[in-house]
């Protein structure tokens, strides 16, 4: 997953690992909740296990039947209600009991709806009840829980709480079924995103952790030289680099990108893979090498049309690189045209590429444009406070 020096905001962050490039080991499925999932009060998924005979489940049957319906008409505070009235019910059976499962796969259903229609507060909340409940034993359902919970880490941490999103993250890995062998895909698509939260968030040692064993996992899956296996080597590329071995850092990347220039020659992966290696390269002084591959990068997204999040990063890192350079009507002209890009962009990608204004703010101050450089650092600010505040500013 992408997590460049310069994407600190907490609101880039959120982009990095969900949205800007769209990296990991699979695509999480989140559920629908307009679909009656496998989870509800008619049995689980995955591994089974005994259901107890208890002197009176009445309650619970008729409560989660409430819920069912409630969700069917999309009443979901009924639903919430109900469901949470069944896992109440739960108490008094064995924590391995699929009741105590069913009933917790229930609530996740009402969060993934809860998320559908931007309650992201409701959703909280209720995951918070899934949370605790695993603390105690009482384990949801991992292939049902994992997607939506790691929607909900991407919410927290758009909101400024990585440590929350790590919550979120470290109790999916403990489900149930997490170790099931049709869960390896999702599993390791949320050790990526734990392991590159963990990287981003300096904690070294268990990025390395996480990060090692996906790239291990996934090569073992998917083959050493595979799409999937040169996006995790660029994880753990990155991690390098933090830690100190950038030669190390750089065979990684290089040797992602050929596999992919192999692969999928000319292709969006390829494009961001460039513009990842750019990035390395200018933070480590060498603005010729990170020249090359921006342009190589502006040069395939152009081809592909590709505008958004992508192009306005590239082109921030190419302005950068020809201004180091001494190039500055190269760099004024490419500042410029990430600032068009960025200013027809909606406010998911204006908060995950705000150091475009910061940069080009500074470029300005250098070129001894004070007023347009004072103009980009007072939007910059703007725009940051009304990210942090959770109401981002209207398009």
């Amino acid at each position: 997953m992408r997590s460049d020096p310069r994407r600190a905001g907490t609101a880039a962050l959120a982009a990095v690992l969900v949205a800007s490039w769209g990296l990991g080991c699979a695509t999480l499925n989140y559920p629908d909740p307009d679909v009656v999932q496998a989870v509800d009060d008619q049995g689980t998924t995955g591994p089974q296990s005994h259901v107890a005979t208890s002197p009176d489940s009445r309650a619970w049957v008729l409560h989660s039947a409430e819920g069912r319906e409630a969700m069917r008409v999309r009443d979901y505070a009924a639903a919430e209600q109900s469901y949470l009235a069944a896992l109440a019910e739960t108490g008094a059976f064995p924590i391995r009991d699929a009741r105590v499962r069913t009933a917790l796969g229930n609530l996740i259903r009402v969060a993934a709806a809860r998320q559908a229609t931007d309650d992201w507060a409701d959703a909280d909340r209720l995951i918070e009840q899934v949370v605790r409940s695993a603390e105690s034993g009482r384990l949801a359902e991992f292939g049902a829980a994992a997607p939506v919970m790691a929607r909900q880490a991407a919410y927290r941490i758009g909101r400024g709480d990585p440590d929350g999103a790590i919550e979120l993250y470290e109790t999916s890995l403990t489900l149930y079924g997490v170790d099931d062998p049709s869960q390896v895909a999702t599993r390791l698509e949320i050790e990526s995103l734990l392991g590159n939260l963990y990287l981003s968030t300096r904690r070294f040692d268990d990025a390395k952790r996480l990060l090692v064993a996906v790239l291990l996992g996934v090569q073992s899956s998917a083959g050493p030289e595979s799409l999937p296996a040169s996006l995790a080597m660029i994880d753990v590329a990155r991690l390098k680099d933090a830690t100190g071995d950038s030669a190390a850092a750089e065979r990684d990347y290089l040797a992602a990108l050929a596999i992919q220039q192999k692969l999928a020659p000319g292709s969006l992966e390829v494009a961001k893979t460039e513009g990842r290696i750019a990035w390395f390269y200018l933070g480590h002084a060498r603005n010729e090498d990170a020249l090359r591959h921006a342009q190589a990068a502006v040069a395939l997204l152009d081809t592909l049309e590709v505008g958004g999040t992508p192009l306005i990063a590239v082109l921030d890192t190419l302005a950068t690189a020809e201004a180091r350079l001494g190039r500055f009507d190269l760099a004024e002209a490419d500042f410029s045209r990430a600032l068009a890009v960025f200013d027809e962009s909606d406010a998911e990608t204006r908060a995950s590429t705000l150091e475009l204004l910061d940069h080009f703010a500074a470029f300005e101050q250098s070129r001894g444009r004070t007023a347009s450089a004072q103009a980009l650092s007072e939007r910059a600010n703007l725009e940051r406070s009304a990210t942090l505040a959770g109401a981002p500013q209207s398009d």
